[in-house]
C-alpha cells in the first residue's frame, strides 16, 4: 500500500490541495511534506523483501516452517537489513530496529537454544536446506544430535505446535491467489522471489553435500539437496520407503504452518459463511460449506454419478 501511495504520490497531493474537493482542515492533517515523500523512497527497498517474505510464509500451498530461519537468518546477515555506510539516517534506524526485533524474537543472538526447536527440525528434515549452512557449526552438531535422539526414543508424532512466535502474521495475504497471472509467469516471479529472500542458501538444482552422521540420517544427509523450487514432501513420498522413520518424522514437522494465517483464513471463511440469515445452520453443515470453500480452486475434475456406484 505504501508502494502505491508512492506511485500516486502526484495525483494524491493534487486532490489534496485542490480546494474544492479537500476541506482545509483535512488538507493540513492529510497532506505530506516533501521529506515525508523523500522518507518513504527511501524505506521501500527495504519493505518489498520484508513483504515478499511475509507472503511466502504466509503460503498454504507449499511447505513454508522450514523457510523461517533461512530467510529471516538471509535478510539479517547477508541481505537487506544488513546496514550499509550509503543508508541514509531513517533506513539506518529503520534497519537497526528490525533487525534487533528479529533477534530478539528468534532468539538469533543465542543458538544453542535453536538446535531443537520445531523450525530448525522442520529444516533438516527438509531436503531443500538440510545441510543447515545458515547456522554455526557447532550448532548444526547439535541439530543433528537432537533429530538422532528423536530416532532413537521413537518420538515420530506429531511435534508440539510453534509457540506463538510465528503466528501474528496478517491473515488477509493469500499467496496463493494467481490474481490472474499466468502460471508460467507466476512461478518466475516466485522463483526470484525465492533467490532475494534465500540468498547465498537457494539452490537452482539439485546439490551434493557431505556429512558425518551415523545409521539413516548418514545415509539421507549424504544425498542430494534438491533445488529449493521442489516440493519436499514429494520427494519424501518417493524416499519414504528408503527412509521410513525419518518420512513419518519429516511429515509431522514440514505439516506444521509457518504462521497462523491458514488458520485464521479459514476462520474467516466460516464467519462468511454463518450470517444472520444462515444462524440456524447445524455445525455439520458449515463445516463441509467451509471446506468445499477452502478447497474448490483445488477441484481436479467434476464429480459424476458414477462416483458414488449405482443408485440402491
Amino acid at each position: 500500500m505504501l508502494e502505491q501511495l508512492h506511485e500516486q504520490r502526484i495525483p494524491v497531493q493534487a486532490v489534496l490541495d485542490h480546494g474544492t474537493v479537500t476541506k482545509s482542515t483535512a488538507r493540513k492533517a492529510l497532506s505530506l511534506r516533501a521529506s515525508q515523500w523523500e522518507l518513504i523512497q527511501q524505506l521501500l527497498p527495504v519493505l518489498r523483501p520484508l513483504t515478499k517474505a511475509t507472503t511466502i510464509m504466509c503460503g498454504e500451498m507449499h511447505v513454508g516452517l522450514s523457510f523461517i530461519y533461512p530467510v529471516i537468518l538471509n535478510l539479517v546477515e547477508d541481505g537487506v537489513l544488513r546496514v550499509e555506510e550509503s543508508d541514509v539516517v531513517a533506513a539506518h534506524n529503520f534497519k537497526n530496529a528490525v533487525r534487533k526485533q528479529l533477534k530478539t524474537r528468534f532468539k538469533l543472538d543465542t543458538e544453542d537454544d535453536l538446535a531443537g526447536s520445531v523450525p530448525i527440525m522442520a529444516c533438516i528434515l527438509d531436503p531443500r536446506f538440510k545441510d543447515l549452512h545458515f547456522l554455526l557449526e557447532n550448532t548444526r552438531v547439535e541439530v543433528k544430535s537432537h533429530l538422532l535422539q528423536l530416532l532413537r526414543d521413537g518420538e515420530a508424532d506429531q511435534p508440539a505446535a510453534t509457540d506463538g512466535t510465528y503466528d501474528d502474521a496478517p491473515a488477509d495475504i493469500d499467496m496463493d491467489n494467481n490474481n490472474g497471472e499466468e502460471p508460467g509467469k507466476k512461478k518466475t516471479r516466485l522463483e526470484s522471489d525465492y533467490k532475494e529472500l534465500f540468498g547465498p542458501h537457494y539452490a537452482s538444482k539439485k546439490v551434493k553435500i557431505a556429512n558425518t552422521c551415523p545409521e539413516k540420517v548418514y545415509e539421507y544427509l549424504q544425498m542430494t539437496r534438491i533445488a529449493t523450487m521442489n516440493n519436499p514432501l514429494e520427494w519424501w513420498a518417493r524416499n519414504e520407503k528408503q527412509f521410513p522413520r525419518l518420512a513419518k518424522l519429516a511429515k509431522s514437522y514440514l505439516a506444521i504452518p509457518a504462521t497462523s494465517t491458514p488458520s485464521e483464513r479459514v476462520f474467516s471463511l466460516a464467519g462468511n459463511t454463518i450470517t444472520r440469515q444462515r444462524s440456524s445452520l447445524h455445525p455439520a453443515h458449515v463445516d463441509a460449506l467451509t471446506f468445499l470453500n477452502a478447497n474448490q480452486e483445488h477441484r481436479t475434475r467434476i464429480i459424476n454419478e458414477e462416483d458414488f456406484g449405482e443408485s440402491e
